[in-house]
């Protein structure tokens, strides 16, 4: 059976001896014996405690391990052993742990752009090209939406020389639908290689088709691409690896609030103390 006290004045920082309860009850004591009226209280030294046994004068024992008593010294003005108790400090969570796992959630979030950039990069540089002025024979292989983007020098910043684009059949079974002006703007740079979107290509049948670029005034080495449009693929890298960056960050900072907090409140009772 363990007891511990219970008043304001109860602590576990230090243990009293046998001879600091003669004041608090009223006996005698003989040696390793506590007269107490008509119980006999053996008493002897079990680990941190003591361990009491209570004999009276008929019956069963009555017995208590006494593990902490008051931290006051003894009344009877007498020295107390101390023996000073170690807490080990409390464990702080969330851990620091976590602030390695922002950081690897923001390298998965570059590792994300720097995949789907190569992959873009790669779906543009495949489209068939003509030159711009010029002509040339392109094989589309579904039918459905294409986008025509202008090539050439300041071709990401808007600059488009004025011009015109004709597309017909080339091989049997092959349709155009429609051509249109692109509404909107969608812009691309990769390396030496920019460009622009300039119009919609509708095909009814797929095939080989003819392209004919009329444009007046574009700097040499200027071409027409034709192939899908591309703002799909900048989404798929802007957005996740965006939601990536942003959870890792507010995941930190909410981390980095939590723990200060409990550290303070960790801290209070020993600035009181």
């Amino acid at each position: 059976m363990r007891s511990c006290p219970t008043g304001p004045s109860a602590s576990v920082t230090h243990y009293e001896p046998v001879t600091s309860l003669r004041p608090a009850v009223p006996g005698q004591l003989k040696g390793d014996a506590l007269i107490v009226g008509p119980l006999v209280a053996l008493v002897s030294t079990i680990g941190p405690g003591l361990l009491i046994v209570l004999e009276p004068a008929s019956g069963n024992r009555w017995e208590g391990l006494i593990v902490a008593t008051s931290s006051g010294p003894p009344a009877g003005g007498g020295a107390a052993n101390v023996a000073p108790t170690f807490m080990p400090p409390a464990r702080i969570r969330p851990g620091r742990v976590w602030y390695w796992v922002a950081l690897a959630v923001v390298l998965a979030g570059v590792a994300w752009a720097v995949v789907a950039s190569v992959l873009l990069f790669g779906q543009v540089g495949s489209f068939p090209r003509v030159p711009d002025p010029g002509q040339g024979v392109i094989s589309l292989t579904h039918s459905g939406g294409y986008v025509i983007y202008y090539e050439g020098p300041g071709a990401s910043n808007g600059n488009v020389p004025p011009g015109n684009v004709r597309v017909t059949p080339e091989s049997a079974g092959a349709a155009v639908k429609s051509i249109t002006p692109f509404s909107g703007s969608m812009t691309y740079q990769i390396g030496s290689r920019e460009g622009t979107a300039v119009a919609h290509l509708q095909i009814a049948a797929p095939g080989r088709f003819l392209v004919r670029a009329t444009s007046s005034g574009a700097p040499p080495g200027s071409h027409l691409a034709i192939g899908s449009n591309i703002s799909g693929g900048i989404a798929a890298i802007v957005f996740p690896a965006l939601f990536l960056g942003l959870a890792a960050v507010g995941g930190a900072i909410a981390v980095a609030v939590i723990r200060h907090t409990r550290i303070k409140r960790a801290r209070l009772p020993q600035l009181l103390g």
